[in-house]
């Protein structure tokens, strides 16, 4: 699924990154208390304008629900602030052997679900093999299509439902084909093996540090409470409304619409948070969650960056935090048009755009440039890229090379051909409305004679869809990637990518990725994309422009290790603290 900065990639970190550091995030962040000491007590109240759908990790995709499910379940191991894995069910780092292809978790031994059940291997396992069922209803299933035996299963499926929608199968007999098949896998693949309560060993067909990482980061779920709704029950199931997990905070209540309410864990493992009790509250918009954090009803919410100064002026008891995204802004350019098919354009758009003037005006500053397919927040960042700064006077050369000549009006034309093209962005977004306005001047200033269209987020990820093959492709257009912490990104630049939509294929890049995908030492997969970044940043498929910074509002009463990084804001919850009232 794809709409303006949603996650290209879910997943954690490869687990290679679990061997060095990471590159340190860089954020600004007003100073805090912290001259306390911890105590419990007290309630957090999150301000939020998106309420969950459903709290159940194989089928959750909302921002909301991956939030609350991050603080009610546990993974095999989690992310700290630089994006490295480390310990979380699992005691240890995964034991590697076979080049890659087997993997060895070894379980803690004290770990319990909210309802006192102990997390056992049978219930990491039935947790992967759930996935696979033919009736389930999630997206993540493909991240774990390495597993040994996980493709030819899902060939079957296909393979029945095809035979059931041409008639040659009854449909009831095609799922009864399938749940055998899937049962033979579970049972006779190997995929996933718990050969004790606390070891457990998943096999892959081929080696491959991404199909790790979403192993390592997935919400494990009690199998004593969900065996009865494995397939397609599971979507329905009352579990999803009413979670049981083994993270640090218990599911309280949840009224849909208004807040859901998490207690902390007594009996976690890594040992009970300080602050007793979480609220998610929903509120209407970004600024009655604002009002609510400046009137004291919440301690934490996103603040808009025309809202910073007076936040930071104005409201004492509220403290802005400022870290950069890893979500870019860029245009997207058909590469299959004439328009664009030659690099030196691309490099020249990249060259017309001010990005400084550009973030000013449609961040209000708050904002950093970008380059490539890459985040400095991240392990994989190449410092030493291509960049093509702000240089009309370098872009009027390129294009001069490219053919592309001045008219009378200003206007560029090649052979006969106007330089003339629609840049489409979505409706209703102010920012993504001022940097089209932007654009559109900068690059009437070299030469382009450039319309702009809004449309609504459905009709452009419509038309942005690699797999409609019905649809009629954008000639340039305004979205965004939020970048995961997996570098892997073969689903966007591989010339058969899901999501390459614009027609970008460049096979020095496609061996580069399939080389990344295989290799497991840190520093060679680190080498393999940064290569990537640096081709990329060269062809200038997409006009990179900004990582927009986020701006959070957070109670001063609030306390302890509280800040931004590429993690997010909450990714260490459990260690901060409400300060008693008159702290």
């Amino acid at each position: 699924m794809r709409k303006p900065f949603l996650s290209l990639v879910s997943g954690l970190a490869a687990l290679a990154v679990l061997l060095a550091a990471c590159s340190s995030s860089q954020h600004r962040t007003q100073p805090g208390p912290r001259d306390d000491q911890p105590v419990r007590g007290g309630t957090l109240t999150i301000a939020a304008t998106q309420d969950a759908l459903i709290l159940n990790p194989l089928l959750a995709q909302d921002s909301a629900a991956n939030l609350i499910n991050r603080l009610v379940f546990d993974s095999l191991l989690r992310q700290d602030d630089q994006l490295q894995l480390r310990p979380g069910l699992a005691e240890s780092l995964p034991e590697v052997a076979d080049g890659g292809r087997k993997w060895t978790f070894r379980l803690r031994r004290d770990v319990k679900f909210h309802d006192g059940q102990l997390l056992t291997s049978k219930d990491v396992r039935f947790t992967f093999e759930a996935l696979f069922h033919p009736g389930h209803a999630g997206a993540r299933t493909s991240n774990f299509d390495t597993l040994r035996g996980a493709v030819a299963l899902r060939h079957t499926y296909d393979t029945l439902l095809t035979s059931a929608s041409a008639g040659k199968l009854r449909r009831d007999e095609a799922d009864r084909q399938a749940v055998d098949a899937w049962e033979q896998w579970r049972k006779g693949s190997g995929a996933i093996q718990t050969p004790d309560p606390y070891t457990v060993i998943f096999t892959l067909d081929v080696p491959s540090a991404p199909t790790l990482a979403y192993v390592a980061s997935l919400g494990i779920l009690p199998e004593h409470l969900l065996k009865d709704d494995i397939g397609i029950k599971m979507k329905d199931s009352a579990f999803g409304r009413s979670p049981v997990g083994s993270g640090r905070y218990v599911f309280g209540e949840w009224r849909p619409g208004d807040r859901i309410v998490l207690k902390a864990n007594d009996s976690w493992w890594g040992g009970r948070p300080n602050i007793d009790s979480v609220v998610w509250r929903i509120y209407a918009s970004t600024e009655s969650a604002m009002a609510a954090l400046e009137s004291g009803e919440a301690d934490s919410a996103v603040v808009r960056p025309a809202s910073a100064e007076h936040f930071t002026h104005q409201v004492q008891h509220v403290r802005l935090i400022e870290y950069p995204t890893t979500a870019y802004s860029h245009v997207a350019l058909d590469l299959n048009s004439d328009l664009f098919r030659d690099v030196r354009v691309r490099q020249a758009l990249a060259h017309a755009v001010d990005r400084d003037a550009l973030i000013d005006r449609a961040l209000g500053g708050h904002g950093t440039p970008a380059w490539s397919h890459a985040t400095p927040s991240r392990w994989d960042y190449n410092p030493d890229l291509t960049r093509f700064p702000y240089n009309p006077t370098q872009a009027a050369v390129l294009l001069d090379k490219a053919g592309w000549v001045r008219g009378g009006d200003g206007i560029r034309a090649n052979d006969g051909k106007r330089f003339a093209f629609t840049l489409t962005y979505t409706a209703g977004q102010k920012r993504d409305m001022e940097t089209a306005q932007f654009l559109q001047t900068a690059w009437r200033t070299v030469g382009a004679e450039v319309a702009i269209r809004a449309v609504d987020d459905a009709t452009l990820l419509e038309t942005t869809d690699a797999s409609n093959r019905e649809r009629k492709q954008p000639q340039a257009y305004l979205l965004g990637w939020e970048l995961g912490s997996e570098p892997d990104s073969s689903s966007l630049w591989a010339c058969d990518g899901v999501f390459n939509d614009i027609g970008y294929c460049n096979l020095r890049v496609d061996n580069l990725l399939k080389q990344g995908r295989g290799e497991m030492a840190l520093e060679r997969r680190k080498a393999i994309y940064q290569e990537v970044q640096a081709v990329l940043a060269e062809d200038q498929p997409y006009i990179w422009l900004y990582f927009p910074s986020a701006i959070q509002g957070i109670n001063t009463r609030a306390r302890g290790p509280v800040g931004g990084t590429a993690a997010g804001l909450y990714w260490n919850l459990e260690n901060w603290w409400i300060a008693p009232t008159g702290g």
